[in-house]
Order: structure tokens, then C-alpha cells, then sequence
């Protein structure tokens, strides 16, 4: 029967080889693996799956123990995992970017195998070394929501229609899938003619969406065709989202775009002529109107 020593580091020679199936072999039949990734326990076939995702996202993955610790019936070692991040592991997603990050395996034995592995890392920390935004803030406070938005833009016309819609999620999972929806909405829009922009998000399980257009006729054409037609027939057909609400709205009054030069002094960006008025410095680049 293998010591507990040889069956650590066995251990890591196989994360080393990219072996799904040697980092698996030594765990006891109802042996179980977790980490931050897979939020519950694993084994078997959906270990080995787990591990081999690993090692596909992160090409290159290395292992370097830096200190391990042990006796006959658990262990722990202290590790850093370097490797080139591209896919999707849990909720972290990146493509072709270098990552490391250090972490600890706690190992319990039993006759001689791995009746338990537990992996810890700061799930933070490797977002923040994928180059992740990580927004820690209340889901609410009283009347106000919290959640995230995203902006796209492709022209600086002025618009003509503006696009503004609702829709509700009912649980995370739906949500998801209504986020998958818009990032294929946000494609097709950008390559319709007349399209300006979006901002869109979710504050908590409310979804919101702001479009601008050159005009009603470009949003019009738009909305009722490519994924936002599919869209709209998945909420008929599928049951898609909980409740949706749309709009058509024209801008009343356009103000000026008020941009500052370098030396501070504010300019109207749209009669400026890219010059200050007061001293003559380069203005800043106009910004789109959404």
C-alpha cells in the first residue's frame, strides 16, 4: 500500500502530465473531489470530466508544490498553478490569457486512497489575474436594485428613435439564458444600417435595454428580424422570461454634447470643430449620443 507522501505526489505528477485519468485513479471508490468550480462534490466520470476540462481551459497548466504537510490519514500542500486560460471553467471566462494563481489541497486517506480532496483558491484573486471585473455590491438598498450594464456603439449620428424595453427573469438559470439571447441581439443589431447603440443589463431579475437608432424604420427592421425575432418567438412559444415589456420613443430635444479640452474649459463638442473656442487645444474625440 502506497504512504500517503507517494500518493501526493503521484498526485501532481499526473496534474503535470495532463492525465485526467492518473489524477482520478488513486481515489477510493466513493472517494470525492471539490474546488470553487464545481460547488459540489465530484467523483468517478464527472471527476475525470471535471479534471479534463481543466486542462483543456488552461493549456499549459503547471503544478509547483511549494510545501506539503502530512501524516497516515490526511495531508495538505500549498501549491501555484500557472498556464494559459482560454474557455470557460464555473463562471470565470477568458480566452488566450496567462494566469497564475496559488491555491491548497487538504487530502483525507483511507487503506491507502484519497477518500477526500478539497481544493481551495480565491476565486476573486483569479478573476482579478483573468482581468475580470469583480463588482462586490448589495443585490438591493430599499427601493434601489443593484446588477451590471454593458454598452456597445458603432456610429456617432444623431438618433432619430430611440428603443427602450423591460423584460423579467424569473430565477438565475432564465437569466442566463436571456443574457445569451442579448449578447446575439447586440451582434446582429450592430450590422443592421441606422443602428447607433445600446446599453443594456439586468438589475437584479429585472433586464433593461436602451437603443438608439438613425431612425424608426432602421429599429423597426431590426427588431423584427435575425436574433431578435428569435428572441421574441422564444418568449411566445418557449416560455421564455417572465414578462416583457417594449417601446418606441423620439427624442424631443437634442442638448449640446458638452466636452473639456485639455486645459479644463468646457466646448459645445458638436459646434467646436475639434479645437477649444477659448485656447485652441485639440478637443477630445466627440462621444456617441448613447
Amino acid at each position: 500500500m502506497p504512504d500517503t507522501t507517494t500518493v501526493i505526489d503521484n498526485f501532481y505528477v499526473a496534474w503535470n502530465r495532463h492525465d485526467a485519468l492518473a489524477v482520478v485513479e488513486p481515489f477510493a471508490a466513493s472517494g470525492v473531489y471539490a474546488d470553487p468550480l464545481t460547488r459540489v462534490d465530484l467523483s468517478g466520470d464527472h471527476l475525470r470530466d471535471h479534471v479534463q476540462s481543466v486542462l483543456e481551459v488552461i493549456r499549459d497548466l503547471r503544478i509547483t508544490v511549494i510545501r506539503t504537510i502530512e501524516d497516515e490519514d490526511a495531508g495538505a500542500a500549498f501549491w501555484s498553478i500557472e498556464g494559459t486560460w482560454d474557455g470557460k471553467l464555473g463562471r470565470l471566462t477568458a480566452t488566450e490569457t496567462s494566469v497564475r494563481f496559488e491555491g491548497t489541497d487538504v487530502f483525507e486517506f483511507e487503506d491507502g486512497r484519497l477518500r477526500r480532496v478539497r481544493r481551495s483558491f480565491d476565486e476573486l484573486a483569479v478573476a482579478d489575474a483573468l482581468r475580470l471585473q469583480t463588482i462586490v455590491e448589495p443585490y438591493s438598498d430599499g427601493d434601489m436594485t443593484f446588477g451590471h450594464s454593458l454598452r456597445s456603439w458603432v456610429s456617432k449620428e444623431k438618433p432619430g428613435a430611440l428603443g427602450m424595453t423591460w423584460l423579467l427573469a424569473r430565477d438565475e438559470t432564465e437569466k442566463l439564458a436571456i443574457r445569451a439571447r442579448a449578447r446575439e441581439i447586440i451582434a446582429h443589431f450592430r450590422e443592421v444600417p441606422g443602428f447607433i447603440g445600446i446599453v443594456t443589463g439586468f438589475a437584479g431579475l429585472h433586464g433593461f435595454t436602451l437603443t438608439a437608432w438613425e431612425n424608426e424604420e432602421a429599429l423597426r427592421l431590426a427588431t423584427h428580424s435575425g436574433a431578435h425575432s428569435e428572441a421574441m418567438h422564444a418568449f411566445r412559444a418557449d416560455d421564455l422570461s417572465g414578462g416583457v415589456f417594449t417601446s418606441v420613443w423620439a427624442p424631443v430635444r437634442l442638448n449640446r454634447m458638452w466636452m473639456r479640452c485639455p486645459l479644463g474649459h468646457p466646448n459645445d463638442a458638436t459646434r467646436a470643430d475639434g479645437k477649444c473656442e477659448v485656447c485652441g487645444e485639440p478637443l477630445p474625440p466627440a462621444e456617441p449620443y448613447l
